[in-house]
């Protein structure tokens, strides 16, 4: 037997408000999004710096390793390993392309 002293459930309809403390909660949950979205966006920011950094560091590695190439009579896109301790340089073969097998 159903306990008759329980209230029963009350069937909400769209006219009926959202409570108070469901309200608060909802302004929670979008101060939070937005202290998120904030915090992404500054990660991004320095994202983009870092990137800009590394481009310009790369771009100082390319013209240096083009300037020792050019000093020494090479183009700046032959192929070379470059002995990172004793600091000779080694011309590479040009890769030959590898030669098909006849179809059988």
């Amino acid at each position: 037997m159903a306990d008759e002293t329980t209230p029963k459930a009350v069937k909400l309809t769209v006219q009926d408000p959202v409570s108070q403390e469901s309200l608060k909660e909802f302004n929670q949950l979008e101060a939070a999004r937005h202290e998120i979205a904030l915090r992404l966006l500054e990660l991004e920011q320095e994202r983009v710096r870092l990137l800009a950094a590394a481009h310009k560091v790369g771009q100082q590695h390319e013209r240096l390793f083009e300037k020792v190439l050019v000093d020494r009579g090479l183009t700046p896109t032959t192929p070379v390993d470059i002995d990172s301790t004793t600091g000779i340089i080694k011309v590479r073969e040009p890769v030959k392309p590898a030669e098909t097998a006849p179809a059988s």
